[in-house]
């Protein structure tokens, strides 16, 4: 996992810095200020790499690296942080997938690192000859029926014959195999049940009683 830290406060970035690492110690960080020569970095990441950006008055100068950031990487995932609740109102002028009051970062940050992961993460689909790619964040669940995989998606259903041990190697902690045939979206749960999920389109996904303990203490880790 690359994630680049912008911040003027040095306290602020190692204290991030250290969570993350007791999340994930592989993690490969990067620390910045706001006047990071954003041309000459940017040609270091890559659409994947993750950036945390602290917003403090003037919040414009960390919405313009935001915006900077986007332009170069449309479909990365930008995280804000703040200390202040006033940052939110700013930050819908950039496309990002997550803000962060500071006083609750050690709560939050594994949500937000999992809701980045799922946010540029694609998986190739190989379906009537044609190969797709398609975001994890689009897919509710996998549902294996007899010899074909079929991929739920919020508006359509697409059908291959790939097995369903490669996506579940594909996709990232955010996916959860609840039953031998199905692989679902933690974030694309609606209501959860000891023998079944509701999806966000309303359809119900079994748990099988040999997957029930391992759902629970993962739907656990992942929401509480």
């Amino acid at each position: 996992m690359d994630i680049v830290i912008i911040s003027n406060d040095k306290k602020s970035k190692e204290i991030l810095k250290q969570h993350i690492l007791e999340i994930d110690s592989t993690a490969n960080i990067s620390l910045f200020n706001e006047n990071i020569d954003l041309k000459h970095e940017l040609t270091h990441f890559n659409k994947h790499t993750i950036f945390f950006i602290y917003l403090s008055e003037p919040f414009s100068n960390g919405i313009h690296i935001a915006k900077t950031i986007s332009h170069y990487f449309f479909e990365t995932s930008i995280i804000f942080v703040s200390s202040s609740l006033q940052a939110s109102r700013y930050i819908y002028d950039v496309n990002h997938c997550y803000f962060i009051y500071e006083p609750d970062l050690k709560d939050k940050l594994l949500a937000a690192l999992n809701k980045a992961a799922n946010n540029n993460q694609r998986i190739a689909i190989v379906n009537k000859g044609k190969t797709s790619l398609i975001p994890c964040s689009d897919i509710i669940f996998f549902e294996r029926d007899l010899r074909q995989t079929i991929i739920h998606l919020e508006d359509k259903t697409i059908k291959t014959y790939e097995n369903l041990k490669k996506y579940d190697e594909q996709t990232g902690p955010h996916f959860l195999e609840c039953h031998r045939s199905f692989l679902v979206n933690l974030s694309k749960v609606i209501e959860y049940h000891r023998t079944y999920f509701i999806m966000s389109n309303g359809l119900h996904v079994p748990i099988s009683r040999s997957h029930e303990k391992h759902t629970k203490t993962i739907f656990e880790q992942y929401f509480l």
